[in-house]
């Protein structure tokens, strides 16, 4: 076996090299390869693809925006509540308030946390 030969402590320095490979390139007019591949840049720097969905009008996210808000849901949760005599399916309340079931966990967890209401079964609640 052939003794390995040993390089010099300046060229182990990996971004010298890399600088070294870079000013050479320039020089010889050669392409500096991409670490990324071309296209259109979001914010954080990340390609985005073609199939993005474009976005709403403003004027049609504002109104629903403000009806959908978390303040109004849960005026809206609290007057379903009442009238079902105190206990509310969750999956069932989504549905009626046409949002994700997500948004009702928001709303339940917050209720819960200054004992307003209980969970109880699967999905429901109940005053406390």
């Amino acid at each position: 076996m052939a003794p390995m030969a040993v390089m010099p402590a300046f060229q182990q320095d990996h971004a010298w090299v890399e600088r070294e490979n870079r000013s050479n390139a320039v020089l010889n007019q050669e392409p500096i390869p991409q670490l990324v591949k071309p296209g259109k840049r979001g914010r954080k720097g990340g390609v985005i693809s073609s199939n993005a969905k474009p976005k709403a009008p403003a004027a049609a996210k504002d109104s629903s925006r403000s009806e959908r808000s978390l303040g109004m849901l849960t005026k809206q949760f609290i007057h379903l509540l009442k009238e079902e005599q105190g206990t509310l399916d969750l999956n069932q309340t989504a549905n009626k308030l046409g949002v994700q079931k997500r948004r009702i966990y928001d709303i339940t967890n917050v209720l819960e946390g200054i004992d307003l209401i209980e969970k109880f079964k699967k999905n429901n609640v109940r005053w406390k």
